[in-house]
Parts: C-alpha cells; sequence; structure tokens
C-alpha cells in the first residue's frame, strides 16, 4: 500500500513510524504539508516530497496513491473535521497513526461510517465513595442503577455498525462494583 502522509511529522518522525510499521506493506511516498502542525521539522521526512491536498487527491484519483495516514500523538484530539474533509473529498484508505500498538499502529477508519473521536457512557450509578466534588453525582444514587449486560452489548452492535469510535471509555458511579465488569469490556 502506498501512501502519503500527515499531521503531526514530529511526532511521526520517519525512524519511529517505519519501526512501528515494520513487515506492514505500507510505503511512504509523499507528505502533505498543508496539514503538518510543524512546518519547521519537515526534515524528518527528507526523502518525501511535499505536495498540497489537491496534489495527493489527484494521484489518489489516478490510482497512483491508495490513501493517507495522519500522524497524530497519543492524547492529542483528532480534529474530526478533517477526517470530515477527507470523508468529503472520497479519500479510500485513511488511518490513524498515534503511536500506541493495541491492536495495531494504525486504527484504519471506516469511511462510511461516522467518526467519533471519544465516547464514554455510565455502567453503573451508585458509587461507594462520598466525594464532595463528584461530576457524575454518584452520591445522590442509593440503589444500584447498572446498565443491564444485554442491553450495553445490543446498543454496541449498533453503534459500531454506524460510527468509527477512537476511544470509548465505561465510567459510573463506580465500574468496579460490577462483578461482572470484564463482561462489558470483553466481548465480540
Amino acid at each position: 500500500m502506498e501512501v502519503a502522509i500527515c499531521g503531526s511529522l514530529q511526532f511521526a518522525s520517519q525512524n519511529q513510524i517505519q519501526r512501528k510499521l515494520k513487515n506492514s506493506g505500507i510505503e511512504f511516498k509523499f507528505f502533505i504539508k498543508d496539514f503538518t502542525n510543524d512546518s519547521a521539522r519537515i526534515d524528518l521526512f527528507d526523502n518525501l516530497q511535499p505536495i498540497t491536498f489537491f496534489e495527493f487527491k489527484r494521484l489518489v484519483d489516478a490510482g497512483k496513491l491508495d490513501g493517507l495516514i495522519f500522524a497524530n500523538s497519543r492524547g492529542a484530539l483528532i480534529n474530526s473535521n478533517l477526517i470530515t474533509f477527507f470523508k468529503f473529498h472520497e479519500i479510500p484508505n485513511v488511518g490513524l497513526f498515534t503511536g500506541q500498538s493495541l491492536p495495531s499502529p494504525i486504527y484504519w477508519l471506516e469511511m462510511d461510517k461516522t467518526f467519533i473521536t471519544y465516547l464514554e457512557t455510565n455502567l453503573i450509578d451508585s458509587c461507594n465513595l462520598n466525594c464532595k466534588g463528584c461530576t457524575h453525582f454518584s452520591v445522590l444514587f442509593n440503589r444500584k442503577e447498572i446498565y443491564p449486560l444485554e442491553t450495553f452489548r445490543r446498543d454496541i452492535r449498533i453503534l459500531s455498525s454506524k460510527s468509527d469510535i477512537l476511544r470509548f471509555r465505561l465510567l459510573g458511579g463506580e465500574p468496579l462494583l460490577l462483578n461482572n465488569l470484564d463482561k462489558y469490556k470483553n466481548f465480540s
């Protein structure tokens, strides 16, 4: 697969990204200078020709490039407007490189789905603590209101069929009060 790279080039130095993608079959041909947030560090990819997004788009349309990888430092907010821009221009393969390796260093987006950078849900409302600054108002719940496992699984299946979620967190109350918390985390 031949792709261009854009985003935080300093974060995704050529040595780092090549090490993480060793034996992946991904070959970098260009970097897209329009979406590079640290233009003073383009020397990190000195063997890649800088091109504009519209030059990149012409190469994709001509079948000379397969897509792009957007490098993003861990913890930085992914710009969902940029993802929408890529979808609008019908880029066939868009991968996010965050440097994390679980399950892969590249998170390939499904371009026909809605992209959600962050989503969370409460599994249980109650909590065994009494924190005065609780932002979930867990101290107000006396009973154990629990998100039923089968309902949760159904909702996640529906959500994942329609959207591409980068980060999903399970919250509460106190989720560790659930005897079956591992079943919420691990299911297919």
